[in-house]
């Protein structure tokens, strides 16, 4: 961003950046649907599991605080300050996928609790499992893009290439 030429206290937006006001909002938005879909799996878990014997939160939970919460929180303070930088909006989708897996395993709970064994289950429980792979996809891509936000050595590409190819041949399995 630059003063305009008259020295007017406008700021003039950089056209390759974009709006930063929009991207800002974006973030904010973004992080909203991740703790609402967030909201919507803990709920979820309320109505159906809370209320069977013995039942204790999935061990899905435990790794989508420890990875979900801290890099969609991270991700939504970098896009909003930084939102030509790519980590944050990186760290925002894998907060996302992270709490769209856990909303979707609780989806295949509810499910099963109303109609046991169907193909609603097993189509929602596919789902969880390729957001998986999302989320330990973006995970790979961080460490590549680090430091710069840019693929540095001439071997990164290739570790790109391959993580795509992967993870499409673990969605058609």
């Amino acid at each position: 961003m630059s003063l305009s030429k008259t020295g007017s206290e406008h700021v003039r937006r950089d056209a390759k950046n974009g709006d930063a006001g929009t991207r800002a909002g974006l973030a904010w938005l973004l992080y909203g649907a991740f703790l609402v879909q967030f909201a919507a799996a803990a709920l979820a878990w309320i109505l159906v599991e809370r209320g069977m014997s013995g039942a204790v939160l999935h061990e899905t939970w435990w790794p989508t605080l420890a990875i979900g919460l801290p890099f969609a929180t991270l991700g939504v303070v970098v896009a909003f300050r930084r939102p030509e930088q790519p980590f944050g909006w990186l760290f925002l989708g894998i907060g996302l996928a992270d709490a769209a897996t856990l909303l979707a395993r609780e989806i295949a709970a509810v499910l099963f609790a109303l109609q046991g064994a169907s193909g609603a289950v097993a189509a929602v429980s596919w789902l969880h499992s390729m957001l998986n792979w999302i989320t330990l996809g973006g995970l790979a891509v961080v460490l590549v893009l680090f430091p710069t936000g840019r693929p540095r050595p001439r071997w990164s590409r290739y570790v790109l290439w391959v993580l795509g190819a992967g993870a499409v041949c673990g969605w058609i399995d």
